[in-house]
């Protein structure tokens, strides 16, 4: 790899090159020489695309899939969607619709601190809590976002964990309160106490912890029956492969 892209041989290049091969098969564009016609030995076009694919986003994966680092990298953003979920249980005036945008090492790190069995996360690809009032009460559940392929997306059922199965019914409802009480020990609001600083640096804050909100819509009141949390991964940066 290293040899073609001029590029230094490392985890964090290989990743590069494997986001590059996304990125063609994407635009349909054309394969470099070097790997439509592989000179490695024993290896096909496909068999060396696959051991490069396998590369994809390796750092950002292993964080999230490590769990200190994704309670760090997510925790305080948990945190915030458990907040808007508990204005809905206390009838507070909240926001019809709430979208988030981050990268995938925290996207993917806060989707499984919910619980929600993923391994990956292309860009733009994320998750969906929809919300809904029934029988005086709020039950939710939660989706999985894809692009699919340009410009199109498509929104399915998430797959649960077993802890989120056991306390959704049959159609992957599940009462807030429930839902609420499963995943705030994993949630932090407190992130210099959680990081072990004593007092706050003028060089890294709330910020750092990188997840954007939009608040789409104006507050409304929290007798409103439908509410909708979208978060997806941002669109950070775009490689070209030589």
């Amino acid at each position: 790899m290293s040899n073609h892209t001029g590029w230094n041989a490392s985890i964090s290049n290989a990743a590069d090159l494997a986001d590059n091969i996304l990125e063609i098969d994407l635009y349909n564009a054309t394969y470099p020489d070097w790997l439509e016609h592989p000179s490695l030995p024993n290896h096909t076009k496909e068999s060396l695309k696959k051991e490069i694919l396998v590369f994809g986003e390796n750092h950002q994966i292993e964080c999230a899939e490590y769990e200190p680092c994704r309670g760090m990298m997510a925790g305080y953003w948990l945190q915030n969607i458990v907040d808007y979920l508990q204005k809905l249980v206390n009838r507070k005036p909240t926001y019809k619709l709430i979208g988030y945008c981050s990268h995938t090492e925290i996207t993917l790190a806060v989707m499984k601190l919910m619980y929600l069995l993923r391994s990956e996360l292309t860009t733009s690809a994320g998750f969906v809590i929809e919300v809904r009032e029934k029988s005086r009460d709020y039950e939710m559940r939660l989706l999985y976002h894809d692009p699919n392929p340009i410009d199109e997306h498509v929104i399915y059922q998430a797959e649960y964990a077993p802890e989120l199965r056991n306390i959704s019914d049959a159609d992957n409802w599940m009462q807030v309160r429930e839902f609420i009480d499963l995943v705030h020990p994993r949630a932090f609001s407190d992130w210099q106490a959680r990081c072990g600083r004593e007092a706050a640096s003028s060089q890294c804050g709330v910020e750092a912890h990188d997840h954007r909100q939009l608040n789409v819509e104006k507050s409304v009141p929290a007798r409103a029956t439908h509410f909708t949390f979208v978060a997806c991964v941002l669109v950070v940066q775009l490689f070209v492969a030589n």
